[in-house]
């Protein structure tokens, strides 16, 4: 069944459409100018603008020369969906057989008999695998039967690059996990499975944990997926420290990176800023593999640290500036991520710790691919990438105090920089929660309530003009401003207690603050009050009713 003109006049002008969108982002991304690793991303980008014009003209091309057989009939087009997996099993099969390798680099061609004689493999399996892979610009067949490199190709070519092992661990574990994904979803209704330990991964790998899987049963695929999750953060291109200040930190500041792979990021994070001390944490057979060790050059030896750990284990190192979870949390169910979230927040210290999370973000903008990859998330550790309010509620669910300080969009990502507010405890049945932040202006949505804080907490109203503070007023006794606070998907809204810096002298308010902490048994949140006069302290009193 042939297409109406009309539908192909159509999908010439979307074609059109994309090849100019592509290339208008080629020309913007040539013009930019970046350092080290900014350039390396911009350049990948270049590159990946490049091959879309390519593709896309290839296709308008086949279109215009060849309309009758270019523009598909709506039962084609659902068949060819259908059998998409096809694509995943001849890379996966070119992968086993190494066709990579077979094939020379250059313009020199190889042939199906030749791959035949060096594989002993099937000649009409050798051509389909080819041909399939070319179609997708994976090698190129130059005449019949005979085939040559490609960019995509030769990336595929380094048996331990990091774009290799990725797409192996796609081809073969995820498109076995995705394989049986349609069966788990019917066994639960269609619903997610409760945990990690029923998703289609363990389903088809008779496993209880992914992640026990790759440490414990099969150390080989465990290898690939290591060098795989490395693949991942590489081909993102987006460093935390363009957006985090590791330059600002004291002299001999710890940071502990979580679940951080074989360390690559610790040790470029530890060359970069030379005054840190960076501490690797992952499973051992990670953290210390037989083959491959990680090479410590000698101005990082003595200040990089590998500790064998498992984050759902009690955080060892407590203190530390700066904790580190790099795509972790991405690979767990929200109850998981609160297991961990909660251990790392039990070790940082309020006010001082910092937790920076590089991770996905969810966002109804995004292309295709994310979906895909979404999917495929889901169906190898159960869960979904979150938008930056599911981020927030993520970190108030885990932990008393934790809470989102900044967050940054990058490509399909984001980096969250966390804190951890000081906490008192129970007074009068209700809970104080401070937090030394610094507002860039006076608080202006507040209600016209004024209430004090005083021995029993409440000391009563006062109203214009008899405010702020009346003559002889004692150090137990401030004002402060009550506003509630209401976010979608909250049942109830949050009362929240601000203490004004405008009419009341700075040393008022330390002196005030210092004398609160101390009659609640807690000193050090008094010495904190003590030494600014400058920080507006943000009180948030939670179940007040």
């Amino acid at each position: 069944m042939s297409a109406t003109p009309c539908e192909r006049a159509s999908k010439v002008e979307s074609l059109v459409s994309l090849i100019s969108k592509h290339a208008t982002l080629y020309v913007e991304d040539s013009h930019k100018i970046g350092n080290g690793e900014e350039q390396r991303a911009l350049d990948s980008q270049i590159q990946g603008h490049a091959d879309q014009v390519g593709n896309l003209c290839g296709e308008l091309a086949r279109l215009i020369q060849k309309p009758d057989q270019s523009v598909q009939t709506p039962e084609d087009g659902i068949l060819e969906t259908a059998m998409a997996y096809t694509k995943s099993t001849a890379l996966a099969i070119a992968l086993d057989m190494d066709f990579f390798k077979h094939v020379k680099p250059g313009e020199t061609s190889a042939t199906v008999d030749e791959l035949a004689q060096v594989t002993g493999a099937s000649q009409k399996l050798i051509k389909n695998v080819m041909r399939i892979c070319a179609d997708n610009s994976i090698f190129r067949e130059v005449t019949t039967g005979a085939f040559v490199h490609t960019k995509r190709s030769l990336l595929l070519r380094e048996r331990d690059s990091y774009v290799r092992a990725y797409s192996g661990y796609l081809v073969d574990d995820a498109h076995m996990a995705g394989a049986f994904l349609p069966g788990v979803l019917r066994d639960h209704g269609f619903q997610p499975p409760p945990d990690r330990k029923q998703s289609a991964f363990c389903k088809a790998f008779d496993a209880s944990d992914p992640y026990d899987y790759y440490h414990s049963t099969d150390l080989v695929r465990g290898a690939r997926f290591d060098r795989a999750m490395q693949g991942n953060h590489a081909i993102q291109h987006h460093p935390i420290d363009l957006v985090i200040s590791f330059d600002k930190l004291p002299f001999g500041a710890v940071v502990v990176d979580v679940g951080a792979g074989r360390g690559h990021n610790a040790l470029r994070l530890a060359t970069k800023f030379p005054h840190l001390t960076v501490v690797v944490q992952d499973h051992e057979s990670v953290i210390f593999p037989e083959e491959d060790q990680l090479d410590i050059p000698p101005s990082v030896e003595g200040r990089i640290q590998f500790l064998p750990h498992d984050y759902f284990d009690e955080q060892p190192i407590e203190d530390a500036d700066v904790y580190i979870l790099s795509n972790v949390l991405m690979d767990n169910p929200d109850s998981d991520c609160k297991r961990i979230l909660s251990r790392i927040a039990t070790a940082m210290t309020p006010n001082k710790s910092k937790l920076v999370i590089c991770d996905k973000l969810d966002s109804e903008a995004r292309p295709v691919y994310h979906q895909m990859s979404q999917l495929h998330i889901f169906s190898c550790f159960n869960s979904w990438s979150r938008d930056i309010d599911e981020w927030r509620r993520l970190m108030t669910d885990s932990a008393d105090g934790l809470a989102v300080d900044r967050f940054w969009e990058i490509g399909s990502g984001v980096v969250l920089e966390v804190g951890l507010m000081g906490r008192l405890g129970p007074i009068d049945g209700a809970e104080v929660v401070v937090s030394e932040l610094l507002l860039a202006s006076p608080v202006s949505s507040c209600t016209t309530l004024y209430v004090g804080v005083s021995g029993s907490l409440w000391e009563g109203r006062r109203t214009p003009p008899d405010q702020p503070t009346h003559p002889g007023d004692p150090p137990t006794l401030m004002l402060f401003f009550i506003n509630f606070e209401m976010k979608p998907g909250q049942s109830l809204p949050k009362p929240k207690l601000y203490m004004p810096l405008a009419g009341i002298p700075e040393s008022k308010i330390a002196t005030t603050l210092t004398n609160f902490f101390n009659r609640h048994d807690k000193p050090d949140q008094g010495r904190i009050a003590s030494r600014t006069s400058k920080w507006q302290y943000d009180i948030a009193m939670h179940d007040l009713c």
